[in-house]
C-alpha cells in the first residue's frame, strides 16, 4: 500500500492523541503478533481515519479488520471507543467488553467501559469498573473523583470513607486529603474519628486558623458550644480577619443570644484592629440586642461608607432609629439605602413595615410597587404589596402578588392568612380551602389560621362541627382574644345554639369594646332570641361605627 512508508508515524500520532474528546486515560499495546496482515492493514486505514475525526469511516475499517481477527482486543476497543464518540453508547459497552475479556487490565477499555455505563445511568457498572480501574491505576484522581462522585451518589458511605481514608494514606497525609476526610466525618456525623483525626492535624500544625476552624466545627457539631467558641476564639487569635470564623462565632453567641460574650469577644478584636470593619459591625449588633443604643450608633456609624458593609450598616442604624421611636430617621436610613441599592430587598421591606405602622397603606403600595421592579420575584415584598392592596380594600389587584408570593414561599404565615381573607372577599372559596388545608398541614396548632378558617367555614354554613373544633382549638391557644371568641360565637349561632352564641359573644365584646362586626352579631342573637329591642341596639351601634353597611339598615328595618 502506498501509505505504509508513514502509517507508523500516523498510528504514533493516533494513539497518543485520538479518541474521546475528554482526556483519554489509555497506554496503547500493539496488535498481537500474529494478527493477520489484512486485520492490520484495515486497523491501520481505520487509525488513520481515527486521527483525521472520521470516527463512522474508521469504525466501517474496524469491522472489517475484525473479520480478520475476531478476537483482538485492540480492533474492538477501537470500535467501542468511536461508538461511544459518537453517542451509541449501548452498541459501545458490547464491544467493550467483548475487548475486556481479552485485556482485562487495560486502563482505556475500563475507563470506557465506566464512562459508558455512566452514560446509560447504569451506575452500578460504572463503579464497577472505576473501582476496576483504581486498583490498576491507584494514583489517578479523575478515577478518584469519578468513585466519590458515585459512591455518594448511590449512598455507599462506607465505601466513600474507605476510599477517602486510603487517599489520605496514598498521598502521604497531605493537607488537602486529610481535610476532605475530616469534612467528610463532619458532614457524615462520625464525630469520633473527626476528633480524633482533627487533634492529630493540631498536634502537626497548632498555628493553623484552618485547623482550629475545623475543630470549632466538630465542636459544635458535638453540641459544646463553649467548646466550638473557644476554638473559633483561638482561630482568631491567629488570623482576626477570617471571615468565616468571624462568622462562624457570631452566629454561635447569636443562637445562644449570649449577647454579652459576643461584645466581649468582639470588644477585643476591634480593640486590637479598628480597621476589622466584621467584627465591628458584629459588636454594634451585640450592643443593639442589648438596647445600649448610643453605643451600638457610635461603634457602627463608620461603616456607612464601607462598600462591603454599608447595606447591613444602614440597616442596623434604621433598626436603632426605629427602636428609639425616631421614626423619621429610620425611614431615612432605609430609603437611602434603597436609593444605594435598588436591589437591596430587606431596605424596601423595612420602610414598608414602618409605613404599615403608620398606616400609610396608599404610600406603602406606592414604594413596594416601585421595589418591584428591582426585586420582582422577592416573596417578602409581594406578600407586603398584596397586603397593602388588601388594606385599601383592593382585593382583586391584591391577588397576583399574594399568589406569586405564596408560590415562592408556600410556608410564609403572613402570605397565608392574607391570601385567605382575599380568597374569602372574592368569594373564591375552593381556593381557600385548598389554602388553608396545606397550611394546617404545616402548621396544625397555628391559632390564627384556625380561627380564619373556621370563621370562614362558619359565615358560608359549611362543615359546622369542624368549624367549631377549630375554633375551640384556637382559642384554647389564646383564651383572651377577642375575635377568637367572635368566631366561635357566631358558629354557635349558625348551629343554632343560641345561648353558647351569647356567651362567648358577650366576651367577645368585652375585648373588642366598640367593634361593629361583633356588635352585629350579638344583635342577631338577641333577635333570634326574640329580644329585639337589644337586637336593635346593638343593631344601630354596629351602624354607627359602620355607616355604609346596607345589611344592618335593612335588619333595622325589621
Amino acid at each position: 500500500m502506498k501509505i505504509r512508508a508513514s502509517i507508523g508515524l500516523f498510528l504514533c500520532l493516533l494513539l497518543c492523541s485520538c479518541g474521546s474528546s475528554r482526556k483519554s486515560l489509555r497506554q496503547p499495546a500493539d496488535l498481537k503478533a500474529n494478527t493477520s496482515d489484512k486485520a492490520i492493514e484495515h486497523f491501520l486505514n481505520g487509525a488513520l481515519l481515527d486521527f483525521q475525526d472520521q470516527p463512522r469511516e474508521a469504525i466501517f475499517e474496524y469491522r472489517k479488520a475484525l473479520v480478520y481477527d475476531s478476537t483482538s482486543a485492540q480492533i474492538l476497543k477501537a470500535i467501542g471507543r468511536d461508538l461511544f464518540r459518537l453517542g451509541q453508547y449501548e452498541n459501545s459497552i458490547s464491544y467493550l467488553r467483548r475487548s475486556c475479556q481479552h485485556q482485562p487490565k487495560d486502563k482505556e477499555t475500563l475507563y470506557y467501559l465506566a464512562e459508558a455505563n455512566y452514560k446509560v445511568k447504569d451506575y452500578e457498572s460504572a463503579l464497577f469498573y472505576y473501582d476496576r480501574l483504581n486498583k490498576i491505576d491507584p494514583f489517578n484522581p479523575t478515577v478518584h473523583s469519578s468513585l466519590i462522585y458515585l459512591y455518594t451518589k448511590l449512598g455507599k458511605v462506607n465505601e466513600l470513607l474507605d476510599l477517602r481514608e486510603r487517599l489520605v494514606e496514598l498521598m502521604n497525609g497531605e493537607d488537602e486529603f486529610v481535610y476532605q476526610l475530616l469534612t467528610l466525618y463532619i458532614q457524615l456525623n462520625r464525630l469520633e474519628k473527626a476528633h480524633e483525626l482533627i487533634d492529630e492535624m493540631i498536634d502537626k500544625e497548632p498555628e493553623s486558623p484552618e485547623n482550629w476552624v475545623l475543630y470549632g466545627n466538630v465542636l459544635e457539631m458535638a453540641n459544646d458550644t463553649t467548646g466550638a467558641i473557644n476554638a473559633y476564639k483561638k482561630a482568631l487569635n491567629l488570623d482576626g480577619n477570617d471571615e468565616k470564623t468571624l462568622n462562624h462565632i457570631y452566629l454561635l453567641y447569636v443562637n445562644r443570644q449570649d449577647w454579652n460574650g459576643l461584645i466581649n469577644t468582639f470588644s477585643g478584636i476591634v480593640a486590637a484592629d479598628s480597621l476589622n470593619h466584621r467584627a465591628r459591625l458584629y459588636l454594634a449588633e451585640g450592643h443593639f440586642f442589648l438596647d445600649n443604643f448610643q453605643k451600638a450608633r457610635e461603634t457602627v456609624l463608620p461603616l456607612l461608607d464601607d462598600e462591603q458593609l454599608r447595606d447591613r450598616a444602614y440597616l442596623l442604624m434604621g433598626r436603632i432609629a426605629a427602636s428609639q421611636n425616631l421614626f423619621d430617621e429610620a425611614k431615612g436610613y432605609f430609603q437611602e439605602l434603597a436609593t444605594l441599592e435598588p436591589w437591596n430587598s430587606r431596605a424596601w421591606e423595612f420602610l414598608a413595615v414602618l409605613l404599615f405602622q403608620e398606616q400609610d397603606y396608599e404610600k406603602c403600595a406606592s414604594l413596594l410597587g416601585e421595589a418591584l421592579e428591582f426585586v420582582p420575584n422577592d416573596p417578602v415584598i409581594l406578600s407586603l404589596y398584596g397586603s397593602a392592596l388588601q388594606q385599601l380594600d383592593r382585593a382583586e389587584a391584591a391577588l397576583d402578588p399574594l399568589e406569586a408570593s405564596y408560590r415562592l414561599d408556600p410556608e410564609n404565615l403572613n402570605t397565608i392568612s392574607t391570601l385567605g381573607i382575599i380568597y374569602n372577599q372574592l368569594t373564591m372559596y375552593s381556593r381557600l380551602d385548598s389554602l388553608y388545608e396545606a397550611a394546617l398541614a404545616i402548621y396544625p396548632t397555628n391559632a390564627l389560621l384556625l380561627n380564619n378558617y373556621s370563621y370562614s367555614l362558619g359565615e358560608r354554613g359549611v362543615h359546622l362541627e369542624r368549624a367549631l373544633e377549630m375554633a375551640r382549638r384556637a382559642l384554647e391557644r389564646d383564651p383572651q382574644n377577642g375575635a377568637y371568641l367572635d368566631t366561635i360565637g357566631w358558629i354557635y349561632y349558625k348551629l343554632g345554639n343560641y345561648p353558647r352564641a351569647l356567651e362567648y359573644l358577650q366576651q367577645a365584646a368585652a375585648q373588642m369594646d366598640g367593634n361593629p362586626e361583633v356588635n352585629e352579631h350579638l344583635g342577631d342573637v338577641y333577635f333570634q332570641l326574640q329580644q329585639r329591642d337589644k337586637a336593635r341596639y346593638y343593631w344601630q351601634q354596629a351602624l354607627e361605627q359602620s355607616p355604609d353597611n346596607e345589611t344592618l339598615k335593612i335588619k333595622l328595618q325589621q
